[in-house]
């Protein structure tokens, strides 16, 4: 798909919407404020299905990239941080690094909670983004 289509993507669902986002149970957008959304979340993973956090998002869409990094003062998840970046690599060929920087707040994270995380809930992220761009390229075909 082509980056500014994949941008597209992206940006509509900043913030997330649960359709993209595995584990996604809530999300109340608080403020925004032209580049900047500030929005509560809660989310559930295996095992830990109840963890709270704040998010302030900045999408940059002339660099292609949404930062994102917790907010203090509501939830229980320790820290969070990240960013989606979306690349060229031609005229429909692009590139998305994506990372997250997460302490969940708890003290043991058992390892099929990571093996799921990188083998569904990341891939099931990719896809979201892949069927959607596909699905908006096809109507604007029409």
């Amino acid at each position: 798909l082509p980056a500014a289509l994949v941008w597209r993507v992206l940006a509509e669902a900043a913030p997330p919407g649960q359709e993209c986002w595995p584990g996604l149970r809530e999300c109340e957008i608080e403020s925004v404020l032209e580049d900047t959304v500030v929005a509560r979340f809660v989310a559930g993973i295996p095992v830990y299905k109840d963890r709270r956090y704040r998010l302030r998002i900045v999408a940059d869409a002339e660099r292609m990239e949404i930062l994102y990094t917790m907010v203090p003062g509501y939830g229980n998840v320790r820290a969070i941080s990240g960013s989606w970046r979306v690349s060229a690599l031609g005229d429909s060929l692009s590139r998305i690094d994506y990372s997250a920087n997460i302490d969940p707040g708890v003290r043991w994270i058992p390892g099929f909670i990571v093996t799921w995380a990188t083998k569904s809930a990341i891939p099931r992220m990719f896809a979201y983004i892949h069927d959607r761009g596909s699905r908006i390229r096809a109507t604007s075909r029409n």
